[in-house]
Order: structure tokens, then sequence, then C-alpha cells
């Protein structure tokens, strides 16, 4: 076996194992909602509350005049602050 095929090998195989960590990564990130619904009773409640509120969140407006603070990639009212 030649140096150059050994590098292949070492590529081919790094390649895979990457892909093999995203995929474990995104399962991991998918499954820990659920866990933590079916764990968690704070949890669960703080979630309902946060998507209740904010479907009938008057702050969704496109006026200037709404209160708004951006967080991460979502608007939240200075109320849920």
């Amino acid at each position: 076996m030649t140096w150059s095929s050994v590098i292949q090998l070492d590529v081919i195989t790094l390649r895979y194992a990457n892909i093999a960590s995203n995929a474990l990564l995104i399962f991991n990130s998918a499954v820990n909602i659920v866990v933590y619904c079916l764990v968690g009773k704070r949890f669960r409640r703080i979630l309902i509350d946060e998507m209740l509120s904010c479907s009938n969140c008057r702050c969704r407006s496109t006026s200037a005049t709404s209160p708004r603070v951006m967080t991460g990639m979502t608007n939240v009212c200075d109320s849920h602050i």
C-alpha cells in the first residue's frame, strides 16, 4: 500500500465520519424536545404558554409604534421578557 492510497483512504473515512456525526447531531437536536416534553412538566407548561401568547401577540404587527425587542432571530414583546 502506497502513501497516496493511505491518504486517500483517510480522506474518505473522515468524510463518512463527518456525515455520521452531523446526522447524530441533528437526531440529538430533534429528540431533545421530545425528551423535555415527556419529562419536564415545567418545560411543557412554559412551552405551551409561550406558544399561545406568541400566536395572540400584538407585537407581530409591522407598525413602528408596537414595542419589539430582537432576541436572536425572533421578535418578542416587551411584556414577554
